[in-house]
């Protein structure tokens, strides 16, 4: 009889108990989907990061063009422009929006850029200023410019 007793304690210190056990699963079963659920929100903010920056990178590609374009005499006049420009891959829609200011020749332009997948999700917002450089101004100050 002592030595049914003997086995019988040894085999208690060897496992776990059906409650151990049950009590385990639940605190993995509980701690699981939180901790999935957290994985997907840092999934879906560093994808919703990536794609402001690259819509950043359209924007300020648009503006340098406009920057361009003006200092070649050519300004947007008031009014809204769309548009579509590639991108990483990717097709990204942008809308410019052109307004008079209280100086004039000089314009404000607001661009827009959101992704072709969710186009009326603006990513980003830039903001610029330009003013309207007469083609004649224009040509007189490149010549100016070769003389010296």
């Amino acid at each position: 009889m002592n030595r049914s007793l003997h086995t019988f304690s040894r085999r208690q210190e060897n496992g776990f108990s059906l409650i151990e056990v049950m009590v385990a699963m639940l605190i993995v079963g509980i701690a699981l989907p939180a901790l999935m659920y957290q994985l997907g929100t840092q999934m879906s903010g560093a994808q919703r990061l990536r794609d402001q920056t690259i819509a950043g990178w359209v924007a300020q590609d648009r503006l340098v063009q406009m920057r361009i374009e003006a200092a070649r005499g050519s300004v947007y006049r008031p009014g809204v422009y769309n548009g579509v420009a590639e991108q990483a891959g990717r097709n990204w829609h942008w809308q410019l929006q052109v307004a008079t200011t209280a100086i004039p020749g000089l314009y404000r332009y607001d661009i827009q850029v959101a992704s072709a997948e969710s186009p009326s999700d603006s990513l980003v917002t830039f903001m610029d200023y330009l003013a309207g450089v007469p083609t004649a101004l224009t040509n007189t100050a490149a010549l100016a410019g070769e003389g010296t």
